[in-house]
């Protein structure tokens, strides 16, 4: 027989952050990658003077994205925190009426 014990609850709540971090560090170096010399051409420049060197330009641009995005969660998510809730939850409990 198969049942649901606390020891599968607490490997899949390990397999699920750890996976979470995996694609953020797999995010980063994807975005890290993407910005590198010569990484989109379409000029077809060979020539090492007439590269534009992105790497430390966008992925600064990026960094200040990914912070922009962060701030305007934890702003929503301390200053609002029900703005997105059902307004159901917050009704008294009924014996008599069911949602």
């Amino acid at each position: 027989d198969f049942f649901i014990n606390k020891i599968l609850i607490n490997r899949f709540f390990i397999l699920h952050f750890f996976l979470s971090l995996m694609i953020i560090f797999l995010i980063f170096i994807h975005l890290n990658l993407l910005h590198m010399i010569k990484s989109s051409n379409p000029l077809g420049l060979k020539n090492k003077f007439d590269l534009i060197y992105l790497n430390p330009y966008s992925l600064i641009k990026d960094m200040i994205m990914l912070i922009m995005m962060l701030m305007m969660f934890l702003n929503l998510n301390f200053f609002f925190p029900f703005i997105l809730n059902n307004f159901d939850n917050f009704n008294e409990m009924s014996y008599f009426n069911t949602p």
